[in-house]
This record gives C-alpha cells, sequence and structure tokens, in this order.
C-alpha cells in the first residue's frame, strides 16, 4: 500500500528523471544561495541543467525579493 505524498527514495526517480540524492543537493544549494547570492548563479545554471528550472522558479526569485 502506498503511503503517498512521500518522494522518490534514494534509488528512484521522480517526475523529471531525478533521484532523492539530486534533490537534497537541490536543497542544500537553495540554502546556500540564501546565504550568499554568488551561490545563486551556480544554482541557476545547475536547474538548467537540470531541466528544471521551472518547477523551482519562484523559489529561486524569491531569493532575490526584499524581505522588506
Amino acid at each position: 500500500m502506498d503511503s503517498g505524498g512521500g518522494g522518490p527514495t534514494a534509488d528512484e526517480e521522480d517526475d523529471h528523471g531525478l533521484d532523492a540524492e539530486v534533490r537534497a543537493e537541490i536543497e542544500r544549494r537553495f540554502h546556500a544561495a540564501a546565504a550568499d547570492r554568488d551561490v545563486a548563479f551556480d544554482l541557476k545554471s545547475e536547474l538548467d541543467r537540470l531541466g528544471v528550472f521551472d518547477e523551482y522558479e519562484d523559489r529561486f526569485l524569491d531569493l532575490f525579493r526584499s524581505s522588506d
């Protein structure tokens, strides 16, 4: 029985062909980019390379929005 809601396990790929390890790396890069904007450019390149920028676009742009 599928419990639903969970992402792929380390061996499984999601709809974009990314496994959980790659998704975890994307998350690490987002955290790093939040602290250092220079990292955001590398993050953008990686999201483009993986073909998932559209999926993360709003979150990526939020890195540059003022919190005021």
